[in-house]
């Protein structure tokens, strides 16, 4: 997670690729806090807030590892680089993304 924001900081690919990671996805099971084991009614919200909340930022960061990779690849730089219209082809590349 933390190469990817990096990468789109420092506007590089990440260094870390999918095809390269076997990391199982994330599993309700992974988290050991368990919002019946707080007494509180508010501690119990903020531990499901803080699972949904890291849940939704490995998402993002998978979406974003996509956008990275298409964006900044040697080849998308070189087509980029050799194209008539620079800013149109990053434009084109970016399209379909959104």
């Amino acid at each position: 997670m933390q190469d990817t924001w990096s990468a789109l900081v420092y506007g590089r690919p990440p260094h870390i690729s999918l095809t390269n990671w076997a990391v199982q996805p994330v599993v309700n099971g992974d988290f050991p806090e368990n919002a019946a084991d707080e007494d509180e009614e508010d501690g119990s919200t903020e531990v499901e807030k803080g699972r949904t909340l890291f849940s939704a930022m490995i998402t993002l960061s998978k979406m974003l590892s996509d956008v990275l990779e298409d964006l900044y690849s040697l080849k998308s730089e070189m087509e980029i680089k050799h194209s008539y219209d620079s800013t149109k082809a990053v434009l084109e590349r970016a399209k379909p993304i959104q």
